[in-house]
C-alpha cells in the first residue's frame, strides 16, 4: 500500500502548542489554520517504525549534526522512552510524534545555528534563504526552493504536491498570525524554517522503514 506521506505533517503541526522543543518555543503552530483531522492519518500496517536508537541516528545523519549537548539531554530525558519500542506502525501515536518533534527541533535548531551566518553556497540545508530578510521579503520562489532542498536532504526524495501545499499553507497561516512589527523581524524567517525542518524530520516518512 502506498504511503500517504504528507498526512503526518498536518499532525505534527496540529500538536505544536504541546511541544517543548525550540520549534515550539518560537512558533505558535496552532494558529496556522492547518487541518488536523486525525482521520487523514492512514498508513500501511505492513510498514515498520524505526526504533528509538534508529530515530536518533537517522536524525543525526540527515542533518549532519552530532547527537550531543541539548540534543542528548532531550534524548535521555524524554525521547528515548517515548519513541517506538515495538516497531509496529499501528503503535504510532500523538505522544510518539510529539517526542519525535521535540527531538527533531533540537537537531534543526543546531543546523540553523551553523548555517544562518554562513554564505549561501556553504549551506547544506538552507542555501537559498536570506536570513537577514523578514518573512514578508521571502519570495514564493525562494521558499519553494528551500522546501524542495530540505525534502531531498531529509527524506531523500522530491516533496509531493500535497506536501508543498501544506507547507505553503503553514507559512501563510504563520505570517497572518504576526503583528506588523513581528513580521518585520528577520528572526521570524529563522523560526519559519525551524518549523519546516522540524515537521519534515518528525514526519512519518522519517520515522518509518
Amino acid at each position: 500500500m502506498r504511503k500517504q506521506k504528507y498526512l503526518v505533517l498536518a499532525l505534527v503541526f496540529s500538536l505544536g502548542l504541546t511541544g517543548c522543543g525550540p520549534a515550539f518555543e518560537q512558533l505558535d503552530l496552532s494558529s496556522t489554520g492547518l487541518r488536523n483531522d486525525v482521520d487523514l492519518f492512514k498508513v500501511s500496517v505492513n510498514e515498520s517504525l524505526l526504533s528509538a536508537d534508529q530515530v536518533l541516528a537517522s536524525m543525526s545523519e540527515v542533518t549532519g549534526v552530532a547527537a550531543d549537548g541539548a540534543i542528548l539531554t532531550e534524548w535521555n530525558n524524554n525521547a528515548r522512552t517515548a519513541l517506538a519500542t515495538n516497531y509496529k506502525v499501528v503503535s504510532i501515536s500523538a505522544p510518539i510524534m510529539m517526542a519525535a518533534a521535540n527531538l527533531g527541533s533540537r537537531f534543526c535548531d543546531r543546523t540553523l545555528d551553523k548555517e544562518v551566518g554562513a554564505a549561501s553556497a556553504q549551506r547544506r540545508l538552507y542555501p537559498g534563504i536570506d536570513f537577514s530578510k523578514n518573512m514578508s521579503q521571502l519570495t514564493d520562489a525562494e521558499y519553494d526552493v528551500a522546501l524542495r532542498n530540505l525534502a531531498q536532504k531529509i527524506w531523500g526524495r522530491e516533496a509531493s504536491a500535497e506536501e508543498l501545499a501544506l507547507f505553503k499553507e503553514f507559512r501563510a497561516g504563520f505570517l497572518e498570525g504576526l503583528s506588523a512589527g513581528e513580521a518585520a523581524q528577520p528572526q521570524r524567517t529563522r523560526a519559519l524554517m525551524l518549523g519546516v525542518c522540524t515537521a519534515m524530520l518528525a514526519s512519518y516518512e522519517s520515522l518509518s522503514l
